[in-house]
């Protein structure tokens, strides 16, 4: 029986023939009878003996209340227990399914690392064994080219000359990967030393004007008025530099101009390298800097690469300590900038 039915049955019982059997007996020691009128005459002319003799009816009422109450809460307590039960169970089954999904997501993971390490000494040691074959083509072309063993024609130079592109482009496909190995494994090596910028500009500029001058375009340089140095690894500097100026040259138009600019800004150094191209175009912006991303992806590509150079300047400049990035010219094309603190 429940809480609720047995106060029901306690209230019923008390608060209904208490005060009747009280009132029964009031009346007939007053009165001696047991008359309806001397009955509620009495309990009219004494308020207070009525109170006490109903007052259990309302403690009977209370009860009956209290009992309704308890097992309301008897209730409530049940189906929290019961809840927490299923809780339970839902959180043991979640937990075997997340350490499930762990081991499972670890072998991957392990799985995925392996394949790096095997696809990384794959990369390194084709990139080394074509070095020395490279090397040796090269060589040869170079003999060929300035007529060391005989003369050769002109149809036989315009090939040697294409064979001499080829092996140089080669060459430098089999050093960016190298240095990609390199970078991602942590085993570049950075000689840190502070340099005039203005010097390491003009060097850049020597080195590239040969290739300007293959797309017939003019390379134009601002140096900055004073002794501003900064501290970077002067090889990879100019491999970066190289990487900037080639690719304006490579996407100016012919009779154009590359504009190389050094700029002062409160300890920070900017270089930057500006052409009148046709500019990076908004859905590319996110993707310029990553790796074989290239910006026309077309199998009747105008210029050669696969997509490595951009991807290596940024990390050799972040791992020199600088910034790099770009931002449309004002006119037309895009402006690539380097940023370094002065030494």
């Amino acid at each position: 029986m429940s809480y609720t039915s047995r106060y029901t049955i306690y209230g019923a019982g008390f608060g209904l023939c208490f005060p009747l059997i009280a009132t029964l007996l009031d009346a007939w020691l007053e009165a001696g009878n047991l008359s309806f009128h001397v009955m509620l005459r009495s309990q009219l002319e004494n308020p207070l003996i009525w109170m006490i003799d109903t007052a259990p009816f309302f403690l009977g009422l209370f009860a009956y209340l209290g009992g309704v109450q308890y097992d309301k809460l008897n209730i409530s307590q049940a189906q929290i227990q019961k809840l927490n039960g299923l809780l339970e169970d839902k959180n043991k089954d979640l937990e075997v399914k997340v350490q499930e999904r762990t081991k499972k997501l670890e072998s991957n993971v392990n799985k995925l690392v392996e394949a790096n390490q095997i696809r990384n000494e794959i990369i390194a040691t084709v990139s080394h064994e074509l070095r020395t074959p490279l090397t040796a083509i090269g060589g040869a072309i170079k003999l060929l080219k300035s007529k060391a063993v005989g003369n050769v024609d002109e149809q036989g130079m315009a090939l040697i000359e294409l064979a001499d592109r080829n092996t140089v482009q080669l060459n430098g496909l089999v050093n960016d990967i190298l240095d990609i190995e390199r970078i991602e494994s942590g085993e570049l090596i950075f000689d840190i030393q502070n340099y005039s910028i203005n010097n390491l500009v003009d060097q850049a500029l020597e080195m590239n004007q040969p290739f300007a001058d293959s797309f017939d375009v003019e390379l134009a340089l601002s140096n900055f008025e004073g002794d501003l140095r900064v501290a970077v690894d002067k090889k990879r500097f100019l491999q970066v530099m190289s990487n900037l100026i080639s690719n304006a040259c490579k996407f100016s138009p012919i009779k154009s101009s590359v504009f190389i600019d050094i700029r002062h800004f409160d300890k920070i150094i900017r270089i930057s390298v500006s052409d009148n191209g046709e500019g990076v175009s908004e859905e590319i912006q996110e993707k310029i800097f990553d790796k074989f991303f290239q910006a026309d992806s077309s199998s009747v590509r105008v210029q050669s690469g696969i997509g490595l150079g951009l991807n290596i300047s940024k990390s050799l400049i972040e791992c020199m300590g600088g910034v790099i990035g770009f931002y449309p010219n004002e006119e037309q094309g895009s402006v690539f900038f380097i940023e370094f603190e002065e030494a």
